[in-house]
């Protein structure tokens, strides 16, 4: 049964089934200090648990230039992150999840996977129980400042990992 809490104090439900009627009552107090915080935003080089995944993001980045001249970026620099994900469960699992990237504006970053020959993160199938798979989400340089990728799940907190780009 789930309580909305109110607030700190007497609580009562009442039960009736044809002439018998049940009433209990009880006191609440909610202590909000002793929920522990979840944390939901990470920078390069941390670890953290993601729907059923323990995913580490690298401490630094790679740098590549798009070499393809059917693409509107042709010559433009990128960087791509490296990402560890290894399946914690005792079964297969999928990375179900999506994720997004931002650039130093907050606008959702181009999509350039198809622009370049490097292993995408995004094109990842099951992974077996202890298995792990490394791959790479990529950023077109859109200037310094802040890129955000934010990994999204219906089963877990919304991830973010946000790190510092100079060039």
């Amino acid at each position: 049964m789930h309580i909305l809490h109110a607030g700190d104090g007497e609580y009562i439900i009442e039960f009736g089934v044809g002439n018998t009627e049940i009433t209990v009552t009880f006191e609440l107090e909610f202590d909000f200090d002793a929920v522990p915080e979840v944390q939901t935003e990470f920078s390069l080089g941390e670890t953290f648990e993601f729907d059923g995944f323990e995913i580490t993001i690298a401490d630094d980045v790679a740098w590549g230039t798009i070499s393809d001249e059917w693409s509107d970026h042709d010559g433009e620099s990128y960087f791509f992150v490296p990402i560890t994900a290894t399946n914690n469960g005792d079964e297969t699992n999928s990375l179900g999840w999506n994720f997004s990237i931002f650039n130093p504006s907050g606008a959702t970053s181009e999509d350039i996977t198809f622009d370049i020959e490097v292993e995408d993160f995004s094109r990842t199938g099951d992974i077996r129980a202890g298995g792990t798979i490394t791959g790479y989400i990529h950023f077109l340089f859109e200037g310094d400042g802040d890129y955000t990728i934010e990994f999204d799940s219906w089963e877990s907190n919304n991830i973010e990992v946000t790190f510092n780009i100079s060039r």
